[in-house]
């Protein structure tokens, strides 16, 4: 079975400090619990997570906490704060579709849940959503927009391919075409996705996907308001199939 894990930071604090905290939340896709390097025996070399192990040492790993085994319903409890039970248990299609139930009849999250961005834009915080969303797709109220979260660039399905964002294929003028899933804010994200001529075979002039999104966090960490707090998600494509890495990885 595979799990998410979760990384929570809080940046900038002190003891005695009144300000709310900076908040980074990232959140890793089907990544398991022997792929942490801490949870496997002394001197052991097939998995290394040095970085993430210097967080556990500096901060608390909550090593009895647990996740849905699916995308989805995971990212629909923790933007709505809800048990997946309560809010969404089903990885079906994005395109699922209830005309019965204009409320909870579509993919993911119902659109009459409040999620965790909205509360903490209400706080005063600017909020930012980088990466897979796969939180519902059907209305702009599903969207990270429609979610509460000032600035986002993601891909809204469940995976893409890492090279071109292509998520399957539509039928236009007879032909059929890649789906290209990049989305920023209100819009999709034009000019900032690679050509179709790239791909794992074919990575020259190309930018991984997971380098746009990361590229875009150090951006709102570094660029964002010291008067105010941040409240940013990364949820990184990695290590979700397509099973696809740059040369230099």
């Amino acid at each position: 079975m595979r799990v998410a894990a979760c990384f929570f930071v809080a940046l900038g604090v002190s003891v005695s400090a009144a300000p709310p905290p900076n908040i980074l939340y990232i959140l890793l896709d089907d990544f398991g619990w022997a792929d942490a390097g801490w949870h496997r025996p002394p001197n052991y070399t097939e998995v290394l997570t040095p970085n993430m192990e210097a967080l556990i040492h500096e901060g608390i790993e909550l090593d009895r906490h647990y996740a849905f085994k699916y995308c989805s319903p995971t990212r629909s409890a923790i933007q709505s704060g809800r048990n997946p039970v309560h809010v969404n248990v089903l990885n079906i299609l994005d395109s699922t579709y209830n005309p019965k139930d204009p409320v909870s009849g579509f993919a993911e999250m119902p659109r009459n849940m409040t999620g965790i961005a909205e509360h903490l834009l209400h706080a005063g915080y600017e909020t930012h959503m980088y990466g897979k969303w796969h939180a519902g797709m059907a209305t702009p109220q599903h969207t990270p927009l429609g979610r509460g979260y000032q600035q986002s660039l993601v891909y809204l399905q469940g995976s893409c391919d890492y090279w071109t964002s292509h998520a399957g294929k539509c039928l236009t003028w007879g032909k059929r075409v890649g789906v290209v899933d990049l989305w920023e804010n209100d819009r999709p994200a034009f000019g900032q996705n690679n050509t179709p001529t790239c791909s794992q075979e074919q990575q020259t002039g190309c930018t991984y996907l997971d380098e746009l999104f990361a590229s875009r966090v150090f951006k709102a960490i570094d660029s964002h308001n010291p008067a105010k707090p941040f409240f940013i998600f990364w949820a990184p494509h990695i290590v979700h199939i397509p099973y696809q890495l740059p040369e230099d990885a």
